[in-house]
């Protein structure tokens, strides 16, 4: 899909870029800016869940550009209230942040995700929806705790096997 590009974030690592200093760096146009907020203006015809006018924030390269070219699996839709100032600034630190919440859940300890705010020269912890991260940390306890069970339950049937693809394949057929 293409957005119209209205803010980008920048990050420690375009300014690696434009420095020369990134490591393996490519031949040719260096894709400055990976992250951005803006309005969609095409999608490909295989797209249903976007469609020309949604407000977005994406993970892509060259976002320093007027214009972006976006894979849906990189792409949210952002609030009517949120600014694309701010909406552009979300992408990578929410990836930060929950990496580390997979790397506390992975090794058993609690790793913080911070960000490096290049104008104060400060480190700030990554804010989250704590709701949402600890419904993740509930999920990872419930897996590994089903983890160590020898005879896995029986899955409850939900409303969604009747339609689904792969109802064949899991035993509700």
């Amino acid at each position: 899909m293409e957005i119209r590009t209205h803010a980008a974030g920048l990050n420690f690592s375009d300014v690696m870029k434009a420095l020369n200093l990134y490591p393996g760096l490519p031949d040719g146009p260096i894709p400055l800016g990976i992250e951005c907020a803006g309005v969609i203006t095409q999608t490909g015809r295989m797209v249903k869940d976007f469609r020309p006018g949604d407000r977005v924030a994406a993970l892509a390269p060259f976002c320093f550009g007027n214009y972006v070219d976006a894979n849906k699996k990189h792409v949210v839709l952002i609030p009517g209230n949120m600014s694309f100032e701010e909406a552009a600034t979300i992408p990578v630190a929410f990836l930060t942040a929950f990496y580390a919440l997979m790397l506390s859940i992975a090794t058993g300890r609690h790793w913080r995700a911070v960000t490096h705010v290049l104008s104060t020269r400060r480190r700030r912890e990554v804010p989250l929806d704590a709701e949402r991260l600890e419904s993740l940390w509930e999920a990872s306890e419930r897996l590994e705790a089903l983890s160590a069970i020898q005879a896995v339950p029986r899955a409850q049937r939900i409303p969604l096997c009747e339609t689904c693809s792969l109802a064949c394949f899991c035993g509700y057929d």
